[in-house]
């Protein structure tokens, strides 16, 4: 009879570099989970290794202008014109703990058994971790006491309509250390409709970092009720219209409130439907929406009740500190020697400016 040589092994300890690849391998596709964070990525807005005590980046807020002349040698005047201003935010953290005991890695002993059992950790981890994280890139990073990421809602607070006859709220919102306020940095604005601005023409400083806030139930509309089922298409319309001329730049993509894009759908049901997105930088990842117009839409769980968003995604970026979206780190605790995990990121969302954004929701 030969004696056993059956003995407790001792478990190999997993490297942090191991780990970090493992994180990046468990990201990846839980990222396609959600629309925002999937369309970041799809569309190259995710940066890393980014450094600095905090964000900033340059805004073009004003325009020279150009004067007639004779058309022989004259004077011109040649001043040192400021164009630009700059913004800042702040990085902001967030951090999850979860440990291993030294039971469950001894009675889990032997390499492969201990990685499934952690790999598993892990990947839960992150999963947590994203879901959680997904939110906040809706809120607002301005709310007193928050140490939270300037989501969307951190550039749309508004005061109330421009004017009784305007389409549009007034924005009084601070952002990357800027005020959103119409005119607040100066400029001038002629209207040329009774609907105020955005309609007419101005100068740039009058709205270089104000974003549209469209009233879905503003009694102008055209529409007999005025409800978001009724007056959505005018909504859209109004702002993609206003977007190109103020900006001359077009939304490629309206993100809704899954309640928003179910009422979008009904107001459609005898007349027409959206057509599905063939091809895009979403759908190549396997998520469905849907084109209005040339603009591609989309709901996601998240999005505040009676909200919906217009913006480009090459005006965003989610800016990354670590190699990675999520990083990991690995310690002992010496009172009963089981493994502690730390994940964290360090990262903000920095709109280029919010003037290449619009939220369409119930003001009035």
């Amino acid at each position: 009879m030969t004696a056993s040589t059956t003995h407790i092994v001792t478990p190999a300890r997993v490297a942090v570099d191991t780990l970090s690849g493992f994180l990046r391998h468990k990201t990846e596709p839980i990222f396609t989970k959600d629309v925002f964070l999937a369309g970041l990525k799809a569309n190259g807005r995710i940066t890393y290794k980014e450094t600095g005590v905090e964000m900033d980046w340059p805004v073009r807020y004003r325009r020279r202008s150009i004067e007639a002349s004779d058309g022989y040698d004259s004077t011109v005047s040649t001043p040192r014109t400021v164009t630009r201003r700059r913004a800042k935010l702040p990085w902001r953290r967030y951090r999850l703990g979860e440990s291993f005991t030294k039971f469950e890695r001894l009675a889990n002993a032997g390499g492969a058994r201990m990685y499934d059992i952690l790999g598993n950790l892990v990947g839960e981890c992150v999963d947590d971790f994203l879901s959680d994280f997904r939110t906040k890139l809706y809120g607002d990073g301005n709310s007193t006491g928050s140490k939270d990421i300037h989501g969307l809602e951190s550039i749309f607070s508004y005061s109330a309509l421009i004017n009784a006859a305007a389409k549009c709220g007034a924005p009084n919102d601070y952002y990357g250390q800027m005020y959103t306020t119409l005119g607040y940095y100066g400029g001038d604005w002629t209207a040329d409709t009774s609907d105020y601005w955005p309609t007419g023409s101005g100068s740039a400083e009058y709205c270089f970092w104000s974003p549209l806030i469209v009233d879905s139930t503003n009694t102008n509309w055209t529409a007999t009720t005025k409800t978001w089922a009724n007056t959505w298409q005018e909504c859209l319309a109004f702002a993609m219209a206003y977007q190109e001329m103020n900006q001359n730049e077009q939304f490629n993509f309206c993100l809704m409130n899954p309640q928003r894009l179910l009422n979008v759908k009904q107001s459609l049901e005898s007349i027409q439907r959206l057509e599905v997105t063939q091809n895009s930088e979403l759908t190549k990842l396997g998520l469905q929406t849907m084109r209005f117009e040339g603009l591609e839409i989309a709901s996601q769980s998240g999005v505040p009740a009676a909200t919906t968003y217009l913006f480009r995604w090459d005006k965003m970026s989610l800016r990354c500190m670590l190699p990675q979206l999520i990083d990991v780190e690995q310690d002992k605790d010496p009172n009963d020697s089981s493994d502690q995990y730390f994940f964290d990121c360090f990262c903000n969302l920095q709109f280029d400016s919010p003037a290449f954004f619009a939220k369409v929701t119930d003001i009035s």
